[in-house]
């Protein structure tokens, strides 16, 4: 599984400079359990390939009553120049595709149709943080609330 837009394919891009601005950003009123990110960071496609299939190890019997959204995609091409060449000669070729998350966004979403207990969502989570090492918020929302 690969993260590429075609549109975007093999654009090389300059570098991306964000300010800490850390908003909680807010669901509609809808049954979900969000996870984000509290300071900037850039993840790797890797990096979000490897999170997808713990999730989907973890959820192995809740597969349909769970759902996964992921809401971030790498379409910025991170470039690289062999080792062995002299400076000059252009930009190097794309090595890999990131994401520049901003601090306070809400990258991940696990909607819940029933009732599962919150404490098995959030080792799910724990899981993640272990995987990410970043600093993560939990964020749940109840159609109650």
């Amino acid at each position: 599984m690969q993260f590429i837009s075609r549109a975007k394919k093999y654009i090389k891009y300059h570098k991306l400079y964000y300010k800490s601005n850390i908003k909680y950003l807010k669901f509609k009123k809808l049954n979900k359990i969000g996870y984000n990110i509290n300071c900037n960071i850039m993840l790797k496609s890797s990096h979000l390939k490897m999170l997808i299939q713990l999730i989907k190890y973890i959820l192995k019997p809740y597969k349909r009553i769970l759902k996964i959204r992921l809401k971030i995609f790498p379409d910025f091409g991170k470039t690289q120049k062999p080792k062995d060449i002299r400076m000059g000669r252009g930009k190097g070729e794309v090595s890999t595709r990131v994401v520049f998350c901003r601090g306070g966004i809400i990258f991940l979403e696990l909607l819940n149709s029933k009732n599962i207990p919150i404490e098995f969502i959030e080792y799910i989570f724990y899981e993640c943080s272990m995987k990410l090492s970043v600093n993560t918020h939990i964020l749940t929302f109840n159609k109650y609330d």
